[in-house]
């Protein structure tokens, strides 16, 4: 298998895992008759570490190689969907959420410079960032519908 098909379908999985999780938090939070203005900051909650870690996230990639990112980010998304298992309650939500975006905001970036460093040439390049943004949207698509 081609180093560039193994990223886009680690990318997929994991976009998948991030789009289905946002569904089943919604979910969990009615079940618990979570009120719709508390679902909403629990959605929103999410993306609130991303927003302060990102520029943090890209310099630990860039000074510490992806792997470890990449590693961290990834187990970190798989390991917050079992928090409200073993939390089901709005804390563990909550907490979710935010491993949640944490994991993901480290994930991203350095799956990104991976799909930058597999190219051989700015043409190659171009074609992977396309091929990534396609893996994404697909994920995008199959999370929901999975969840």
């Amino acid at each position: 298998m081609k180093p560039i098909v193994a990223a886009l379908a680690i990318a997929i999985c994991n976009m998948v895992a991030m789009r289905s999780s946002r569904v089943l938090l919604s979910l969990f939070a009615l079940e618990l008759h979570v009120s719709v203005s508390v679902i909403g900051m629990l959605v929103a909650s999410i993306s609130l570490f991303p927003l302060f870690l990102s520029i943090y996230a890209g310099k630990l990639a860039d000074r510490a190689g992806i792997r470890g990112p990449m590693v961290a980010g990834a187990a970190g998304v798989a390991i917050s969907m079992t928090v409200p298992y073993f939390l089901p309650n709005l804390a563990g939500l909550f907490l979710s959420a935010g491993l949640l975006g944490t994991s993901n905001v480290f994930f991203a970036l350095a799956m990104q410079s991976w799909i930058g460093l597999l190219a051989n040439s700015p043409a190659e390049r171009t074609r992977n960032f396309g091929n990534y943004a396609v893996a994404v949207s697909v994920g995008a698509f199959i999370g929901p519908i999975v969840a």
